[in-house]
């Protein structure tokens, strides 16, 4: 979450990401100095012969220290006041953070349906870098609907790249999770048993909207799969249906390019 909520910060607010790292730093240099102060005033106390108050070299350094130390005191209040505006900035990038760590969690759970579903957190902030690049929630000035046209992308992204790994009866239940963690409800729960396809495609639709790719890219998105969204240490795997040979595909792609 904090990786996401970083990278987001990044893209969609510079100058805050900015402000919390200098404020971060200059936190923990005033740490770092305060203990030196107190370090360096044990020092002097415990080389001391007799008492303190006689020896007027050590009463000047005690209060030397005591001065320094106060001075890095208010330092360090003055620098929790600011970082307390930077966290009421960075609190309404909360929620699409949280959305981002609820979805590497369902990205792990996968795991339970098939030893295949092996996705890392490497595969969703290269799937977060991609949505956060796109220009479209950009040209929206509102906060609120920014982030709102970012998660929606965030969710289609992750739909149509992870869903194109998915064995065909698993790509429903991978919708079905979807909309459970946007919608905040388990629309099963609210439905009939033995349900037919149609019915739970309506329901991911009902949630998601008519043009929401969970079935993941296919083979006609090829271009844009082997461009966009994998690189050259990334490989790609082509699994073809009983019958069907998709070398084809490959090759009149590679003569057009």
């Amino acid at each position: 979450q904090s990786q996401s909520l970083t990278r987001i910060l990044k893209n969609e607010s510079p100058e805050v990401e900015s402000q919390r790292n200098d404020i971060l730093r200059l936190q923990g240099e005033q740490n770092v100095k305060l203990r030196g102060l107190e370090e360096q005033m044990l020092r002097e106390i415990s080389a001391v012969e007799g008492s303190i108050l006689d020896d007027d070299r050590v009463v000047e350094g005690m209060e030397r220290l005591m001065k320094e130390g106060a001075e890095v005191e208010e330092q360090m209040a003055k620098s929790a006041e600011v970082m307390t505006e930077v966290q009421r900035a960075i609190s309404k990038f909360a929620p699409i953070s949280l959305s981002c760590k609820e979805l590497f969690v369902l990205f792990a759970a996968m795991r339970e349906i098939s030893f295949l579903y092996e996705f890392t957190a490497t595969s969703f902030m290269s799937v977060l870098e991609s949505v956060l690049k796109r220009k479209e929630h950009h040209e929206v000035d509102d906060p609120d609907s920014r982030l709102a046209l970012l998660k929606t992308a965030l969710y289609r992204e992750v739909a149509s790249r992870i869903g194109r790994g998915l064995k065909d009866e698993d790509k429903m239940v991978f919708a079905l999770l979807l909309a459970k963690l946007s919608t905040g409800k388990c629309a099963l729960d609210e439905k009939k048993d033995n349900l037919a396809t149609d019915d739970i495609t309506s329901m991911i639709e009902e949630a998601f909207g008519s043009n929401f790719p969970w079935q993941g890219k296919g083979l006609n998105n090829l271009r844009d799969v082997t461009f966009n969204d994998i690189s050259s240490m990334v490989p790609l795997l082509l699994c073809s249906a009983p019958g069907h040979d998709v070398s084809g595909r490959v090759e009149a792609m590679a003569k057009a390019e």
